[in-house]
């Protein structure tokens, strides 16, 4: 091969690599498997256990927004099996967890975590936050739809600064730690054919809008995915949640309805 031509292709293989380093990579850790705990567990009775969002989310960011304050914090520690008494704060939920009634919150929804975000309600008296959970990358080339169980307070889903029109279907139910309760289970489902094959940034907001404190005040995501089936055409789903004392209709555009 001549010099040249050597040269040439050198340049082109180079200039190939740099184009593919750029690219994003897929998304990681949707069903925050990933979770890498310095602690062991289970954790002792009575310990509070806070880690860096590194270890226990690997490819997502958390921030806290204060409503209030206009204030963004970005979450470099979150709790582990952590379960308190009032808002503002995030969780990894692992399989080991137990809650001491009356603090909600339950066991991973799938495998052997879930995320549990408890955002202050409005007349908290310390602000009233939400939270954003967040992580950019590209997405499947046949992605017609994303899939979220939630438990808890509905969940904003955006790509960018689109928020996506969101379909909650109940999956089941679960426990709540006094036993006196039966919590429902939601499958979460969104159109996101638009952006196959696209790099976004996927975000997930959970905040309390209601004047009156709701009986959950927190919500546990699990089993993100995306998926290559479309979701059902609207009305062939019919919504309707009815959780306890709340009965909030969540067939809305924006998830901000009561649960």
């Amino acid at each position: 091969m001549k010099p040249s031509i050597l040269h040439a292709f050198f340049v082109l293989s180079l200039m190939a690599a740099q184009i593919a380093s750029t690219r994003s990579a897929p998304f990681v850790n949707l069903d925050f498997e990933l979770a890498r705990p310095v602690q062991s567990l289970p954790i002792p009775s009575g310990k509070f256990v806070y880690e860096p969002i590194e270890q226990l989310l690997p490819g997502w960011g958390l921030t806290e927004r204060n409503l209030t304050s206009g204030v963004d914090s970005p979450e470099l520690l979150i709790g582990l099996d952590l379960a308190t008494d009032g808002g503002g704060y995030a969780s990894l939920r692992s399989r080991f967890f137990r809650p001491i009634p009356p603090l909600a919150g339950i066991p991973p929804l799938a495998g052997n975590f879930s995320l549990t975000l408890v955002p202050r309600h409005p007349l908290s008296g310390f602000g009233h936050t939400e939270y954003e959970l967040f992580q950019r990358a590209t997405l499947p080339t046949d992605a017609a739809s994303l899939v979220l169980a939630v438990l808890g307070l509905p969940t904003e889903i955006f790509l960018g600064d689109q928020e996506l029109s969101v379909t909650y279907t109940q999956v089941g139910t679960r426990l709540s730690p006094t036993g006196a309760e039966t919590w429902p289970l939601y499958e979460g489902r969104a159109d996101v054919s638009a952006w196959a094959g696209q790099e976004e940034t996927l975000r997930l907001v959970v905040r309390i809008d209601s004047p009156a404190v709701p009986t959950l005040d927190f919500s546990t995501l699990d089993s993100i995915r995306f998926s290559p089936e479309a979701v059902p055409e609207p009305g062939a789903v019919t919504l309707l949640l009815a959780g306890g004392a709340l009965g909030w209709a969540v067939r809305r555009r924006r998830c901000a309805a009561r649960l």
